[in-house]
């Protein structure tokens, strides 16, 4: 019996070596695996429901903001309350704020200017340029300061006739 078990195993491997010979079967068989799995994967319905997170709401408005008042509920002391109001309110001013410069000093974003023989920047505040000079030996400062202001009107587009200029040496 173990003769006959092994004389037909050795059949089916023969068979089987001849079937894999033919290289096109297996391009078949490939082909055919590849499809059902694409098939299937295409084909399966995806879940239909709600997620299982809440989607972010945005507000219509940046400057919009929603108070909470104090409730039962809430976690917060009176005075935490008034801090996150004073906070809120400091947060709107210095918004507002930003918004004015940018407004009335558009080229403001573009500041500090630098270069080998200089530093400059603006004060809002006190509408003053101020220019860290770094002049070497030789160097002329009213060229130095002439080629800052061209470049703040040509380039920046700074009215520089409308500010006062403060200039700091720093000599080497």
């Amino acid at each position: 019996m173990t003769n006959v078990n092994l004389q037909s195993l050795s059949a089916v491997l023969y068979n089987l070596q001849a079937l894999l010979k033919k290289k096109w079967i297996l391009g078949l068989f490939i082909i055919f695996t590849v499809t059902v799995i694409l098939l299937t994967l295409f084909t399966s319905e995806k879940p239909k429901g709600k997620l299982a997170y809440p989607l972010p709401t945005v507000q219509s408005s940046p400057t919009a903001y929603k108070v909470i008042s104090p409730s039962p509920n809430n976690v917060f002391t009176p005075e935490q309350w008034q801090k996150i109001e004073e906070q809120r309110q400091a947060d709107e001013a210095v918004g507002q704020r930003e918004v004015e410069i940018r407004t009335n000093f558009p080229w403001f974003i573009k500041l500090p200017m630098t270069g080998e023989k200089y530093f400059v920047y603006f004060e809002p505040n006190s509408k003053v340029f101020t220019g860290l000079l770094y002049p070497k030996a030789g160097n002329n400062l009213v060229q130095i300061k002439a080629e800052i202001t061209k470049k703040l009107k040509d380039v920046y587009g700074v009215p520089v006739e409308n500010y006062t200029f403060v200039w700091t040496i720093k000599a080497e």
